[in-house]
């Protein structure tokens, strides 16, 4: 096997809002789906598993089951690679194909032969149909999409150069990376299976980052935000405050707590800013004004890499579900908010206390056209 490895690494339908990371050495035709299809019949059944029976191999596989004991049987799959997803829950697995006498020797001990069935499925199922969803900010969900192609892109460039080495050592179980630097597997073999790690990391990072987009587009809308701050004396860092955040939504109130402690930076922002993060509405807010720039954005012909801070305002941090950035001071916040459609209606100081109301911007009516007799 070579260096130059046949890597397939993204291909995003930006139109559709679809999102293919595949790793596969050859681009297989997806299936599809016939009307009308007949009921299959026992016969059908048996004659199918004497079809597959034919196309099935065994498998010599050694795996540790507990931190001191270790196993080995025969598995009879149609690959490999459905041989190691049966087997992937163990931190260390060997997959060997196994000889006829190997197979006839477990036989005669009584050694167990696993029948591991194979399931077809299209390529990375269950990340196209989070694309298919008519999600609400779907230009953040393009924007999810393209970051975690990019970042895909470069790790595994990484990978087939070897350097920096951590990413490769990243990217592997901990039994692999010794298999590759006892030198039981080639550079190209453990790069295949970092590449195939990877792949499958970022896969589950859309889709844990598609489900929060999703939770937050369910969330209830805010109606008013009351952030009330106590700082309290510390021996080591001279004050540290906590922030309560009590928030009025179209489903009833909400309270949470930030905390901060340490030097060097404003901990009153980053306390307000825990606090608020813990709000699925507040980023809802949030969200709301990103796709609408987006939207925009994408009317007037720009990109989608434009950064928080040219959407929004300077403290709603990076990454493309937008958040409160803690550190940037409090009126950044207020910044923030306002370009959401919130006001700071009161905002008070005492000696140990501080005290923020923001309310929604309630839109006018327009005025009735005059009409002249």
């Amino acid at each position: 096997m070579s260096k130059d490895i046949s890597f397939i690494y993204t291909s995003i339908d930006i139109l559709h809002q679809k999102t293919y990371i595949i790793y596969n050495k050859s681009n297989s035709k997806p299936r599809t789906a016939t009307a009308h299809r007949r009921q299959a019949t026992p016969a059908d059944r048996i004659e199918g598993e004497k079809e597959r029976g034919k196309n099935m191999k065994f498998y010599k596989v050694s795996f540790q089951y507990s931190e001191t004991v270790f196993c080995s049987n025969i598995a009879e799959a149609a690959n490999a690679a459905d041989v190691e997803k049966h087997y992937s829950k163990y931190t260390w697995v060997n997959i060997e194909e196994a000889t006829n006498s190997e197979v006839e020797a477990a036989k005669r001990k009584g050694m167990p032969i696993v029948k591991v069935e194979h399931i077809e499925e299209d390529e990375n199922t269950e990340t196209e149909k989070k694309g298919e969803k008519n999600m609400k900010y779907n230009n953040i969900a393009i924007q999810i999409k393209a970051e975690a192609a990019n970042s895909l892109k470069k790790r595994i460039e990484a990978i087939k150069a070897g350097t920096p080495e951590r990413v490769m050592k990243d990217n592997l179980t901990a039994y692999r990376w010794k298999q590759y630097q006892d030198g039981r597997i080639t550079f190209e073999q453990a790069a295949e299976i970092a590449t195939k790690r990877a792949t499958e990391k970022t896969n589950k990072d859309i889709e844990r980052k598609l489900a929060r987009l999703e939770a937050v587009e369910q969330a209830a809308d805010l109606e008013s935000i009351e952030i009330y701050v106590e700082w309290k004396k510390n021996r080591t860092w001279g004050a540290n405050p906590t922030a309560t955040v009590y928030a009025e939504t179209s489903a009833g109130y909400i309270t949470t707590t930030g905390t901060a402690s340490g030097c060097g930076y404003d901990k009153e922002s980053a306390a307000i800013a825990e606090a608020l993060n813990k709000i699925p509405g507040i980023i809802k807010l949030l969200c709301i004004a990103k796709e609408k720039a987006l939207e925009a954005g994408k009317q007037a012909g720009n990109e989608y890499n434009s950064s928080n801070t040219d959407l929004i305002a300077y403290g709603a941090g990076y990454g493309a579900i937008p958040y409160f950035k803690g550190g940037v001071g409090t009126g950044s916040h207020i910044r923030v908010f306002e370009a959401c459609g919130i006001k700071c209606e009161l905002e008070r100081h005492h000696k140990n206390t501080d005290f923020y109301m923001f309310k929604k911007v309630k839109q006018e009516a327009p005025a009735p056209e005059s009409v002249t007799a």
